[in-house]
Parts: structure tokens; sequence; C-alpha cells
């Protein structure tokens, strides 16, 4: 028996998880400009998931054109859903239009954000499970200036998820899971004050491991850490109808 299925949790009302996820996409959204790929575990199918998260960006990239190596590190808020299409097939979406600019202070950019991806379960054995991912995130960046510095980041990641879920009593769960990973961005600048050309991440492979919790069945908490050039991790939180 779970050493949790004792705790008096109680559930709540849906206008207190209803509170929750609220404050929970204000606080990713007020930071800077969404532009994350979703690594959360497949859902139940024919459930929908609303939520948020907050990701810590840091990585390195070669330029084309040989000004070597920059250092990019900044944090991220994303707005995300995924639905259950069948037991085995999760899809994931992204979508946000904000202003800000998570590279320079004080520069006037809106972005345009749309990320796709599927979650496809290879193997299942009780409690324990391997399962693919794969996001893509197109970052559209508009500079709001007379000097029309745009750009376009697209964002890949392929993850081989590895994991067990755990009871924590009759309304909730733990999902834990690891695997390698590839995680590969690249921007591309358009020109106007700046000049054509583009970057992409080194040091592409690497791994990703989270922990993912369901309470009452409905509110998902989780936390991630992607290692991929240096450590980044993820904070998130959703509702599952």
């Amino acid at each position: 028996m779970s050493l949790f299925a004792h705790i008096p949790l109680h559930r709540p009302s849906a206008i207190s998880f209803a509170a929750v996820v609220f404050a929970g996409l204000l606080i990713a959204t007020a930071a800077v400009p969404v532009q994350a790929i979703l690594l959360t575990p497949r859902t139940e199918a024919g459930r929908f998931t609303l939520g948020a998260t907050e990701m810590w960006f840091h990585r390195n990239a070669q330029w084309d054109d040989g000004f070597g190596e920059s250092e990019d590190e900044y944090n991220l808020g994303a707005i995300w859903a995924k639905y259950g299409f069948h037991e085995r097939v999760t899809g994931y979406f992204e979508f946000a239009v904000l202003n800000g600019d998570p590279h320079n202070e004080g520069v006037s950019y809106r972005h345009f954000n749309l990320g796709l991806g599927a979650n496809i379960l290879f193997f299942e054995l009780e409690d324990f499970y391997a399962s693919g991912l794969v996001n893509y995130l197109e970052n559209f960046q508009h500079d709001n200036r007379e000097t029309n510095c745009h750009s376009t980041t697209r964002h890949w990641a392929v993850l081989l998820q590895i994991g067990r879920v755990f009871p924590l009593g009759p309304t909730h769960k733990l999902d834990a899971w690891w695997g390698p990973a590839y995680i590969s961005d690249e921007q591309n600048f358009d020109g106007g004050s700046c000049a054509p050309g583009s970057k992409e991440s080194v040091n592409d492979f690497g791994f990703a491991a989270g922990g993912d919790f369901l309470f009452w069945d409905h509110l998902e908490v989780f936390g991630h850490l992607v290692f991929a050039s240096y450590f980044q991790p993820r904070l998130g939180i959703g509702y599952r109808f």
C-alpha cells in the first residue's frame, strides 16, 4: 500500500482548481515571451490539459558568417495544451502573441509563436513504460522599431522517455522519467539593421529527466531538467479536464 494513501488531501472545488491554474498562467507569462518546448508525458485518451510553464534557457550557438560562438541565457514562459488522441498517442500545442525580448533589454519585439508535437507510447509493462517525444516550435520576432531587424527561431526536441508511474493514493500519482535527448535551436535574421545571417546551437545531444505529479486526478504540477550544453530547469502547472 502506498505511504501516501492516508494523507488527508481533500479534493478542492472546481473554483479552487481554476484559481490555481489561472495564477500559474499569470506567473509564467509575466516574465518574457512564449518560446518553450513541452516535455510532459502522455495523457489518457480523450483528456485535455491546459497549463503554463517557465523554462530557463542556456545554450551556445555558432554563427555561420565567421563571428564565432555566442552564449545565450534567458528564461521563457509558455502557455500549452495537450490532448490524448489515443491511449498511445498524445498531441501537444503551443501558441502566443506577446511583446518583449529575452535577449536585449529595451528592445521592442512582438513574438508570434506556434508549436506542435506528439508523444507516442512504445512499450508498457505494469507501471513502467518507454515512449518517444518529438516537438517543434517556431518563433517569429517582429521588430517594432524602424530598424526592422526581424528574426525567426526554430526549436526541435526529440526525446526517449523511460519512466515509471508511482501511485500516491486513489487520485494522486507521480510520473517519473528520464532519457537521452536531442535539443536543437536555429535563429535566422532577415535583414534590416541586421546583416542577414543565422546561428545554430552546438552540443545538441544531451538528456532530460522529470517528475510530473497529478493531484485529485486533475491538477498537474511538474519539474523537468534538460541538459544540452548546460543544465536548464523547467517548472509547470496545468489542469487536466
